[in-house]
């Protein structure tokens, strides 16, 4: 019972620490995209700051031409200045563009990492859903071997009073089906029956998937100590422990030095 508490306990555990990573990456990804709006505002403005220079350099332009136009004999210097003005407004024409280029990379990343950011939070209710599922099946699994340990607490006690009230021979339940000799540390597996826990978990060692019992497959590998059995036998060897010492010490009163092998 302790370790089907402590596997329910460690699921629930996985459970909520599921739900703190989840909570912690959406807090991540309104950061990320916090930042990156403010990114692309700032970039924005940027723009709108090349445009104004760019509107501005134009405008100088158009002044310059026009009144060049009209003294081209006598402002031969002043045709080097229009060029190299008309130069810069090609150069930050380019640069707008290739702002805007950039703007739109920005734009279309954010929008995959939104797009990565929702498949990963379905992915992990995805996972929650699973594990709640695998949570819910363990707690009936457990249950179901709750009662059934408390049949064979029954059974076995039965036996056991019967046993003793005829005098006969330990309940084969006192026995491991896979060794046949009588068990010390008696576990229960998912098949429903006990076994010696070294020769079950051996048994599971060597890649063994079905009851040593019945041959059916098994559920899971689970073991759980059935502390019930373990507390019969210990009592019934305990009383028969006490029935020979009371027997060996009735022969020695007969001044026998040998002890009968009961």
């Amino acid at each position: 019972r302790k370790e089907a508490l402590e596997l329910a306990s460690r699921q629930q555990w996985q459970l909520m620490h599921l739900q703190s990573d989840r909570t912690k990456e959406r807090e991540e990804m309104e950061q990320a995209a916090r930042e990156r709006a403010r990114e692309i505002e700032k970039h924005l403005a940027h723009l709108n700051q090349m445009k104004k220079e760019r509107d501005a350099a134009q405008a100088n332009w158009r002044q310059q031409s026009n009144a060049l136009s009209t003294q081209t004999g006598r402002f031969k210097e002043k045709e080097e200045e229009v060029e190299r003005l008309r130069v810069e407004a090609e150069k930050m024409a380019f640069q707008e563009a290739a702002a805007l280029s950039a703007l739109e990379e920005l734009r279309e990343k954010h929008l995959l990492q939104q797009e990565e950011g929702r498949t990963r939070a379905l992915q992990m209710e995805e996972r929650e859903r699973e594990l709640r599922h695998q949570q819910e099946q363990q707690q009936r699994q457990i249950d179901a071997l709750k009662e059934r340990l408390v049949q064979m607490e029954e059974a076995t006690r039965q036996l056991a009073n019967d046993a003793e009230e005829k005098d006969e021979e330990l309940p084969d339940e006192f026995y491991c089906p896979i060794t046949m000799e009588l068990m010390s540390d008696p576990v229960l597996a998912a098949d429903g029956f006990s076994y010696e826990r070294a020769a079950i978990q051996d048994w599971i060692d060597k890649g063994h998937v079905t009851s040593p019992k019945t041959g059916a497959v098994l559920e899971n590998q689970a073991l759980h100590l059935n502390l019930s059995l373990r507390s019969l036998i210990q009592d019934r060897m305990a009383r028969r422990r006490e029935r020979d010492g009371a027997a060996a010490a009735a022969w020695e009163g007969r001044g026998d030095a040998s002890v009968p092998d009961l």
